[in-house]
């Protein structure tokens, strides 16, 4: 069953002449009232004026034929009223007796009600309808209070219903009986022509409620469609219970009969269980008034929302950094938003006032915020001559005398008028001549660099290059236009040899085929040219490459990679020389010291002093000549690795000790004082006791040597952090600076003041010794003020040395990782 609200509105599609032939013929008005409909508001007011100067000549002809048939209309009325009398009285009794009617009745307290006879959901019906709210609240008073009532309610089922409600006892009773069974009749409708029930017939088929009503307010009249909205079951059901659609209906259509013309109003109802708006007119035609009823809630909807849209969209405006502006047809401002304000620094309360564009426009001019024009009224000429021409979109630029760069987008408004878009470019277009001053620096920087760069985009192509570029590859600058892709680039550049392994790595950098990690290597031409590439991904998925020509690097380095081999093999072959020569001279070397020792022991018979001298002479160069081959061996042995140290703990203080005793008389016979400075607490050095014996003993010989008569000799050991250290200091003629670089290196000897020249061998054996130990050795010298040379050891033998040593001086010779002197 199709529901009551969707029938009525199915019927809204003949509602503009439908309405125009009721309000005309049956209301007998000649009504000039705009009776406007959901599909076209207002087509059919002409009609409605026309219709009703008929509808007035026919009320003419009915009332003559009412007046000729009074005295026989009026026995009949009252025959009528007589039988109407007697079956309404037949009926109650029968209605009585046969409970017909149902019968509701609200035990106390109880929420649902007992019911007795037929139709037992007539109640609920009545309920859920137009008259539901007045009947709940009789109920409701009836049950708190005892006030009996009696109205009358529409059924949707059974049409007009009169409810009686009484206290029955403690019990609440309540009658839902039908009202044309009650005894209640109506007066039979005037008589009408065969037209007029044409015309009825044809206001009754309009889908729009229509209605009309005496000057009273009272319902006279009601379409079907009516009645279904008022929720009767029939017009004539809506006429006896006096229907209305809303509550002030009846005091509407007094107001338009008060007024002498149309009244439209917006009113809300609820209609087939749905609140809906509806647009009401009510039109005086004479003694009555016609009432036309226009569904309106799609269009409150839509007008609803479509507001909240526009709420919407200037929100958006509002918080746009854009400034916008529309004027209207009559080049008068009708919106703007909050960057318009800002940007022309403009009153808001005079702009609200919806001012033109030219008393704008006159406005900037006085702040000096328009183009500096030689005509300003052939400016605001041509601005206004924009509302008639402009029909497309288009752009224009000002420049501001304060600097400001505006770009001014305008384009026509559906509504008419222009819309205005402007757009402050000044920071735009200073941060794009920045850009290019600081594209051109770059390019002209990379144009100028010896290496050769090429950048090339996430798509592969050559985006920017320098000339060395070209220049390593011996390209063309047209073979680098049009910015080619990688491959291309590549296969030029192949032309001139190259690995085709190296290709393939830069080929998965720039194509992101391989893991994006930084690349370099060498690449070796065809033509002997070495070039080293490197290829560095970008944040951006770029890739920049940078060749760098190592031609003559490459050649250098392999030059001196050659005649680095060949010292170390002449240092080999030196180490080998001194090794065979070393053994070669030890065999006669003995030999000269053992008969030189017997020749002095008289085993060749006695000698004179002069031969003894001589022979001590022979036995002290011999001496000599042995300790520097020696010398000469060790460092071979160490040179070589086959040199090892014999471990074991020194007392520092005795190996001094004893040590001193060694050289105390060599050292009386040169008249030079010699002092021993070591503190007791110095702890255990583990160390090769003959190793150490000969490094101290080849310091003090050499101090020894270079100290002139007269002069002093210290030597001794101190704690230096988790190590120790062993010094020897004179005060001889120190060693110039020059000399200082080269003390350790072997076979290098300079003369010091008045002392012969040796071999060059001592101090170059002190630091082989030391350093095998895990130490290192410094020295510091001034010239005039003597010499230091310390050796820096560590306890266990096996961790290093930590350097710390604080004496006096010019020179150190740091760690032996560095085998020079700094200032």
């Amino acid at each position: 069953m199709t529901n009551p609200a969707t029938r009525w509105l199915r019927r809204r599609r003949g509602i503009p002449l439908a309405a125009s032939l009721y309000a005309s013929t049956f209301l007998q008005s000649a009504v000039a009232q705009e009776t406007r409909s959901p599909f076209d508001p207002g087509s059919y007011v002409g009609p409605l004026a026309a219709i009703g100067l008929i509808a007035l000549a026919v009320a003419g002809v009915l009332f003559a034929i009412g007046a000729m048939q009074r005295s026989r209309a009026r026995e009949q009325r009252l025959s009528g009223e007589l039988a109407a009398a007697r079956r309404s009285a037949a009926e109650r009794s029968a209605l009585l007796l046969s409970t017909d009617t149902p019968l509701y009745l609200y035990p106390t307290g109880a929420a649902r009600p007992r019911i007795f006879g037929p139709d037992q959901g007539r109640l609920e019906r009545v309920l859920r309808g137009p008259d539901g709210l007045a009947l709940a609240e009789a109920i409701k008073r009836l049950r708190a209070s005892g006030e009996p009532f009696t109205m009358q309610v529409n059924d949707a089922q059974s049409g007009l219903l009169k409810a009686r409600g009484r206290a029955a006892g403690r019990e609440t009773a309540i009658f839902l009986e039908s009202a044309d069974d009650s005894g209640e009749r109506h007066a039979p409708a005037p008589e009408v022509s065969t037209d007029d029930l044409r015309l009825r017939g044809l206001f009754d088929a309009i889908p729009l409620p229509l209605a009309a009503r005496a000057k009273d307010g009272k319902l006279i009249y009601a379409n079907p469609a009516y009645a279904e909205a008022a929720g009767a079951a029939s017009p004539a059901a809506a006429i006896a219970a006096q229907a209305k659609l809303f509550s002030d209906e009846p005091a509407l259509a007094e107001s338009a009969m008060s007024a002498g013309s149309p009244v439209t109003e917006r009113r809300f109802a609820v209609i087939g269980g749905q609140r809906r708006a509806l647009e009401v007119t009510a039109a005086p035609a004479g003694d009555t008034v016609a009432i036309a009823v226009a569904d309106e809630s799609g269009a409150a909807e839509a007008r609803d929302k479509l507001q909240r849209h526009i709420g919407a969209y200037e929100e958006t405006l509002n918080r746009l950094k854009t400034a916008v502006a529309v004027f209207g047809a009559d080049q008068k401002l009708s919106f703007y938003n909050k960057a318009y304000v800002d940007l022309w620094r403009l009153d808001p309360t005079w702009l609200a006032m919806r001012p033109s564009e030219g008393e704008i426009l006159e406005r900037l001019r006085e702040a000096r915020l328009v183009p500096e024009e030689k005509s300003f009224a052939a400016f605001k000429r041509a601005r206004a001559e924009l509302y008639a021409s402009m029909t497309a979109p288009q752009e224009e630029i000002w420049h501001l005398p304060d600097g400001t760069t505006l770009r001014i987008a305008g384009q026509p408004h559906p509504f008419g008028g222009l819309l205005y878009l402007y757009e402050d470019m000044t920071e735009q277009l200073s941060l794009e001549r920045r850009y290019n001053d600081l594209f051109n620096v770059q390019r002209s920087t990379l144009d100028h660099l010896h290496e050769g760069v090429a950048f090339f985009g996430t798509d592969g192509r050559l985006k920017l290059w320098n000339v060395a570029f070209a220049d390593l590859w011996g390209l063309e600058p047209h073979q680098l236009e049009n910015e080619p892709h990688f491959e291309k680039v590549a296969l030029l550049c192949a032309a001139l040899g190259g690995d085709g392994a190296d290709w393939d790595k830069v080929r998965g950098q720039v194509t992101g085929a391989a893991e994006r990690t930084e690349i370099s290597g060498d690449m070796e031409r065809s033509d002997d040219v070495t070039l080293r590439y490197a290829a560095v991904p970008m944040p951006d998925g770029a890739t920049l490459m940078s060749f760098v020509d190592m031609t003559d690097a490459v050649r250098a380095e392999q030059s001196l990679l050659e005649k680095n081999e060949a010292l170390v093999t002449a240092a080999r072959l030196k180490t080998d020389f001194i090794g065979h020569v070393s053994y070669q001279l030890i065999v006669p070397l003995t030999s000269i010291i053992g008969f030189t020792e017997a020749v002095q022991a008289g085993i060749a018979g006695p000698l004179n002093a002069k031969q003894d001298e001589y022979l001590g002479s022979v036995l002290a160069a011999s001496a000599e000549l042995k300790t520097q081959i020696d010398n000469m061996v060790d460092l071979a042995a160490i040179d070589a690795g086959e040199l090892k140290l014999d471990l074991h703990p020194i007392e520092p203080v005795e190996f001094l000790t004893n040590l001193k005793s060694m050289v105390q008389e060599r050292c009386n016979k040169a008249g030079l004082e010699l002092v021993m400075i070591a503190p007791d607490d110095l702890g255990t050095l583990i160390a090769d006791p003959a190793r150490m014996k000969q490094v101290m003993f080849n310091l003090l010989t050499n101090a020894i040597t270079y100290t002139p008569s007269g002069e002093k000799i210290e030597f001794g050991a101190a704690a230096e952090g988790a190590g120790l250290r062993f010094w020897v200091r004179d005060t001889g003629p120190g060693f110039e600076p020059e000399q200082q670089a080269r003390a350790f290196e072997r076979f290098e000897s300079s003369r010091v003041g008045e002392a012969p020249r040796g071999p060059g061998l001592g101090l170059a054996l002190v630091r082989s010794i030391v350093q095998l130990h895990g130490g290192w050795v410094s020295l510091r010298s001034r010239k005039g003020e003597g010499t230091e040379v310390t050796c820096h050891l560590p306890r266990s033998g096996e961790s290093p040395a930590l350097p710390g040593f604080e004496g006096f001086g010019d020179t150190v010779l740091t760690p032996p990782a560095i085998d020079s002197f700094e200032p």
